[in-house]
């Protein structure tokens, strides 16, 4: 089982992650690992830390929100300037 991931991870997790897709693709993976969008938010990086959020809350633990962080395609972080 893999600890929860604190407040500020799961930002920067969904800061990361919404600079890289659009919402629609963001919409696509997050029903790709079962994960309910959360209410709360209409930009990119706020659906994402919400969504992912409640999902660790739901399941007491971060195993989903790394399970949907490993599943993103490489292709989405090719030629990124991190």
């Amino acid at each position: 089982m893999t600890k929860s991931f604190d407040d500020i991870t799961l930002r920067n997790i969904s800061d990361i992650i919404s600079n890289l897709l659009t919402h629609t693709k963001i919409t696509e993976h997050l029903a790709g690992a079962n994960i309910s969008q959360s209410q709360i938010g209409t930009n990119k990086t706020d659906r994402l830390f919400y969504a992912l959020k409640e999902k660790q809350i739901q399941d007491n633990c971060g195993n989903n929100v790394l399970a949907f962080v490993v599943r993103l395609p490489v292709v989405h972080l090719i030629n990124t300037d991190f």
